[in-house]
């Protein structure tokens, strides 16, 4: 069964032939005030799903309700007047329905009360959709058993290392670059600030290694992303022009605000003149482009995550070891709302010459690769709407950034970027939490991208481990037994940190972090448990400091009854 069958057989309306081989704009469908016709043209606007009452046609004195979404049309070409026909799709048609694509849609068109004002005696044209057909894209179904398979999969050991295997395949190397180009598929958590929770990616350095080629495997996997050529194109046409044509205004709109919800790759980026590359701020600030012209002002809705790729001011880089951002011919203000930068570098040696050449004819000989299990993976990852933080992850992250922003090496913005990061670093996993193991993950990918530039911070300490090396010394202080309780007390006046991790509740039975703590406690050579209620724990370097007799014997009597009786007594 090809494509148009399956979709058919998905969505069963009945396109009719003449109608699908002729679509009608979204201009001559609002001429249209009852009939069934096919229309052509860009979603620009998806509502959420609602259930719609559907009116009792036969009499039976039972109400219908659908799954519904809303949408709006414009013509992909020429946008005169710039046109909107409103859409309501139904049941299996509202699956993932996304803004920028070009689709064909059959149905009613009915003329109605202005949406949101029944009593209002302005009528619209709105067309109830029989069938939808996508004009540029396969229709990815991802079912039950596959997200089943999926959350399996995630918990295998060493997933992160199998999912950049799986990514590029045709691309030798750059494990961190492809690790962050699959963060910016995910992307991190929308908390409808500035930037949403898009993750945008500069690639730069030396020619021939392999930039272009990731950004369009990257293009490949994401629903409606684009691939564009910034020396054939300029910031106008891939944002958008509004102009006079024909005594009316024309909206054309270009390839990022028309890969909403996707991917634009921008390759080579720098040809874009540093006076036009202003037009590409809001974009990746606030994910909308606003355009003032013939008096009027328009925001155009362009939540786009953009992946750019750049070579240095001199082609390559000057130093071989470091890279530097006055070698990239970017506005510094754009420049700086990338989240992830990465540097490339054409300096192997002979050997890995020799290796490089052995892996390509592997890669040669290679059947093509395909993106079926991967992209389904990441539509799923992709899909988790919300991550919380742990108190422990909070903690590194914050540590993390204040130390690298006091040497100067991150700036505020990448406080936010830091967290984005994070955000797809666990959705990657099929994760809605950040712990400590992905707070590591994080300060570990992005300290190597600090490291192109020289110097860096180390990694950050961990609460639970800030805690554990606490104690440690308390007891190493205290020369009788100390509880559990005056360990913890000790902790909280020290460190407020602590006392915030540890909080009010500092008995083992209650307080998960507390036992795990303890455990690892009584995991040390030199600790010993000497009293059980309340637990006491004490410090002692060898058999010797065990000053009270009857505890030596104590111990003595429950180690020997733990010892096999011996046959010869």
């Amino acid at each position: 069964m090809n494509s148009d069958s399956m979709f058919n057989s998905v969505f069963g309306s009945g396109f009719d032939d003449d109608d699908e081989n002729n679509p009608q704009t979204v201009l001559e469908a609002k001429r249209v005030h009852s009939d069934k016709i096919t229309v052509l043209g860009t979603i620009v606007s998806v509502s959420e799903m609602y259930i719609m009452l559907i009116e009792d046609r036969n009499n039976n004195g039972k109400p219908e309700y659908r799954n519904a979404k809303s949408i709006q049309l414009e013509d992909s070409e020429k946008l005169d007047e710039i046109e909107r026909l409103d859409v309501i799709l139904y049941d299996d048609m509202i699956r993932n329905v996304t803004a920028g694509e070009v689709v064909k849609i059959t149905g009613d068109m009915r003329i109605e009360d202005k949406k949101g004002n029944a009593k209002s005696k302005k009528k619209i044209n709105v067309l109830h959709a029989t069938g939808i057909k996508y004009i540029n894209r396969k229709d990815v179904v991802v079912t039950e058993n596959d997200i089943k398979n999926f959350h399996k999969f995630a918990k295998i050991p060493n997933l992160i290392v199998r999912l950049t295997s799986m990514f590029a395949t045709n691309v030798i190397g750059h494990d961190d670059v492809k690790l962050g180009l699959l963060r910016s598929i995910v992307g991190g958590v929308d908390h409808g600030k500035k930037g949403g929770g898009r993750i945008d990616t500069l690639e730069v350095g030396d020619p021939g290694t392999a930039k272009s080629t990731l950004a369009q495997e990257v293009t490949e996997i994401k629903p409606n992303s684009r691939f564009v050529s910034a020396p054939h194109a300029s910031t106008k046409t891939l944002t958008a022009i509004v102009d006079k044509e024909n005594n009316g205004i024309v909206l054309n709109l270009g390839a990022i605000p028309l890969s909403k919800g996707g991917i634009c790759a921008i390759n080579e980026i720098t040809s874009f003149p540093l006076e036009d590359q202003s037009r590409l701020l809001d974009v990746l600030a606030e994910g909308k482009l606003p355009i003032d012209k013939h008096g009027r002002h328009y925001e155009i809705p362009s939540p786009t995550t953009i992946i750019a790729t750049a070579n240095p001011i001199q082609t390559t880089w000057n130093n071989s070891q470091t890279i530097s951002n006055d070698e990239i011919e970017l506005r510094k203000n754009l420049l700086d709302r990338f989240t992830q930068i990465y540097g490339f570098r054409d300096n192997m040696t002979a050997e890995q010459t020799k290796g490089f050449v052995n892996q390509m004819n592997k890669i040669r000989q290679r059947r093509p690769h395909n993106y079926n299990f991967l992209r389904k993976y990441l539509m799923v990852a992709s899909n988790i709407r919300d991550v919380e933080v742990t108190r422990e992850a909070e903690y590194m992250l914050n540590t993390f950034w204040i130390n690298a922003k006091e040497k100067g090496l991150l700036n505020i913005r990448m406080y936010y970027g830091l967290f984005k990061i994070a955000e797809a670093q666990a959705k990657l996993q099929l994760k809605d939490e950040i712990d400590e193991g992905i707070a590591k993950q994080t300060i570990e990918s992005v300290q190597l991208m600090m490291a192109q530039y020289g110097p860096t911070v180390g990694m950050v300490t961990g609460l639970r481990e800030i805690t554990y090396s606490t104690f440690l010394d308390n007891l190493k202080n205290t020369k009788s037994g100390i509880t559990i309780e005056e360990l913890c007390k000790k902790a909280c006046n020290e460190n407020q940190e602590l006392a915030e991790y540890l909080g009010s509740r500092w008995s083992v039975e209650h307080n998960h972090k507390l036992r795990h703590i303890i455990d690892m406690l009584l995991n040390h050579s030199n600790v010993r448990k000497t009293g059980q209620k309340p637990m006491v724990l004490k410090w002692v370097s060898d058999l010797s400091d065990y000053t009270d007799l009857a505890e030596i014997n104590n111990t003595y009597s429950s180690q020997q009854q733990d010892q096999p009786e011996d046959c010869n007594k």
